[in-house]
């Protein structure tokens, strides 16, 4: 279910590099937009993921891998409907701020939940996530030539719900799990 979760997601951040700027040029949106974007998330990685990751080191990993993915709805509609650089600006910086709340937590689940013998295995396995990407952008192709730009982000933003759902989902099982084994 976690793997599965991180296709959806995975396959649908990576438009923002491949598919996003395709869409805001289409929409008459400037250039410079774009790279101001991109900039902010970078911001937003770097400053805000150190201290997050501090915070999360120990809570649940199911609500914070599921919730963060609204942040990423937000972005990717935003990135669909909205024109104005600012707005976008924003939109960016809410996304951007589910991702890093997001991976504080992703990057814990696979350690505490493989046992110490297979781990290896399970990461290994976890890098079947990165067939997302192969999957959601030739759909995305598609559907941006058949219905536009907008199709593309609003299914990015479906599909990051869905991913969220089966990550809260099994990061709520292994939630249960470790609670069960330390009592």
């Amino acid at each position: 279910m976690w793997i599965a979760g991180m296709m959806l997601v995975w396959g649908s951040y990576d438009l923002i590099q491949s598919f996003l700027p395709l869409h805001l040029r289409a929409g008459g949106v400037a250039l410079w937009t774009y790279g101001s974007i991109l900039a902010i998330n970078a911001f937003v990685c770097v400053v805000v993921q150190l201290p997050l990751s501090r915070l999360l080191r120990v809570g649940p990993i199911g609500p914070s891998a599921g919730l963060s993915k609204l942040l990423f709805i937000v972005g990717f509609l935003g990135f669909a409907f909205l024109r104005s650089p600012a707005a976008l600006m924003i939109v960016m910086f809410a996304l951007s701020l589910g991702e890093v709340w997001g991976s504080a937590v992703q990057n814990r689940y696979l350690p505490e939940h493989a046992p110490p013998e297979l781990l290896g295995r399970y990461m290994g396995l976890s890098m079947a996530s990165e067939l997302g990407r192969a999957v959601v952008a030739p759909a995305a192709g598609f559907l941006m030539q058949a219905a536009g730009g907008e199709a593309v982000f609003v299914m990015a933003a479906a599909l990051s719900g869905a991913g969220g759902f089966l990550l809260y989902r099994a990061g709520r099982a292994q939630d249960e799990h470790a609670g069960s084994t330390a009592c």
